[in-house]
């Protein structure tokens, strides 16, 4: 597909913003991204997986494949602050 064609074909693609999830993309690459403080966790955790969820179903209407080998949430912050989210279930759930 050429980049025009892939512009064309990805100019719809507002299923994001509707998550309230911020994005970067590139080329054909997509990067979800959001934060929180330690008590908002689980839905920071949420919304990026819903998220996903509805861009692997937007892909599939146009033919397009996520590649869920690739789709990964990796959380930031200090060695503190990471310690204490282990506390609370993070692991992302499928939604399929």
């Amino acid at each position: 597909m050429t980049h025009t064609g892939f512009i064309a074909y990805t100019d719809d693609f507002t299923v994001v913003s509707e998550h309230n999830v911020h994005s970067h993309m590139y080329a054909d690459d997509t990067q979800l991204y959001d934060s929180s403080s330690l008590v908002d966790a689980e839905s920071v955790r949420d919304r990026p997986t819903s998220c996903v969820s509805e861009v692997a179903k937007w892909c599939a209407s146009r033919s397009l494949q996520l590649n869920d080998d690739k789709t990964k949430i990796i959380w930031f912050g200090s060695r503190s602050n990471l310690a204490k989210l282990q506390r609370v279930n993070l692991a992302a759930s499928r939604n399929k």
